[in-house]
């Protein structure tokens, strides 16, 4: 909103340095407002004022949001809960950061079922994946990701 500025609007946490700016009401357009002018020069003023701006949307194939959000940005960490979500989720959720362009800086994979009591990179990579020699990757690396 046009109401309040940036360090008005933004909420101290008790983490020392971490600051949240909530969304607040829902607006009835929120597509819309996040392709706005006003949207893109919050995020210009945000990346000035803080070391690291990170913008939780809503999961990436429920709503145009996030793709909207992530042109905007520096890029995109991908959050896939591995139990829950299906390859066919991970092949569209590709296809719109294509199709976008939108740059991926990370995926987050969490929800896995590994359960050990110690961690072994060298015995526990790979354990609970089913492999398919047949099956090719979803997408091929394009660059090594740069610090945000």
């Amino acid at each position: 909103s046009r109401d309040i500025d940036l360090p008005t609007a933004v909420q101290h946490t008790v983490v020392d340095g971490l600051c949240v700016l909530t969304s607040g009401e829902l607006p009835s357009n929120p597509a819309e407002m996040l392709a706005s002018p006003e949207f893109e020069r919050l995020l210009r003023q945000a990346g000035n004022e803080y070391d690291l701006v990170l913008v939780d949307t809503p999961p990436l194939l429920a709503v145009s949001d996030p793709c909207i959000v992530a042109q905007r940005t520096h890029g995109l960490v991908l959050v896939l809960r591995m139990l829950k979500n299906k390859r066919t989720s991970a092949v569209r959720a590709t296809e719109l950061i294509e199709t976008n362009h939108i740059k991926v800086v990370g995926v987050v994979a969490n929800g896995t079922n590994i359960q050990t009591d110690e961690y072994s990179y060298r015995e526990s990579y790979g354990e609970n994946v089913e492999s398919d020699p047949e099956q090719k990757p979803i997408a091929q690396p394009t660059e090594t990701p740069q610090p945000v």
